[in-house]
């Protein structure tokens, strides 16, 4: 009886074993797939710091026009001002994709190894048995 029960039993410990393995390796992967696949220009802490920077460079043109319209300067200094400023958002804007790039690739690249280091646990287990 002992063995017989030693053997039943151990097939349900290598059932619950691969089961838990692939609920954690489904759960794991769903996040690293989530960051992989998402864009990062939309997330809240971006889209906030975007908002905010325009709202800076804004009131910067807005008190350069006023500051302008004091001293008598032309109305080409402002456009160049406000020019500058648009730039200004391009460049933070494009170093923010670039992070993002870097950001989803990692993202990947852990995807990838967790989905190699759970299917290697699992074979693990079926060798086992």
């Amino acid at each position: 009886m002992g063995l017989l029960s030693a053997i039943f039993g151990g097939g349900g410990a290598y059932k619950k074993s691969i089961r838990d393995l692939e609920g954690a390796r489904d759960k794991e992967l769903a996040y690293w797939e989530k960051l992989a696949y998402s864009d990062p220009l939309q997330n809240s802490e971006t889209q906030a710091a975007l908002r905010q920077a325009r709202e800076l460079l804004k009131s910067n043109t807005n008190r350069v026009a006023a500051s302008a319209a004091v001293t008598g300067a032309t109305p080409e200094t402002v456009a160049l001002q406000k020019a500058a400023a648009n730039e200004a958002l391009e460049d933070i804007t494009a170093d923010i994709a670039a992070r993002s790039t870097q950001y989803k690739d990692n993202a990947m690249q852990n995807y990838l190894a967790a989905n190699r280091n759970y299917t290697d646990a699992i074979n693990n287990v079926r060798i086992k048995k």
